[in-house]
């Protein structure tokens, strides 16, 4: 996995402490590995 810079670290912070996007940042991400492959 890529590492993260500091300001990606909080922002993960940010998302897993609201529930409510934890779905679309899941998507996000999973979307995103995709694009990886």
């Amino acid at each position: 996995m890529a590492h993260l810079r500091a300001g990606e670290v909080m922002l993960l912070i940010n998302i897993c402490s609201q529930p409510a996007l934890l779905a679309e940042a899941n998507d996000i991400l999973r979307r995103a590995v995709q694009n990886q492959l």
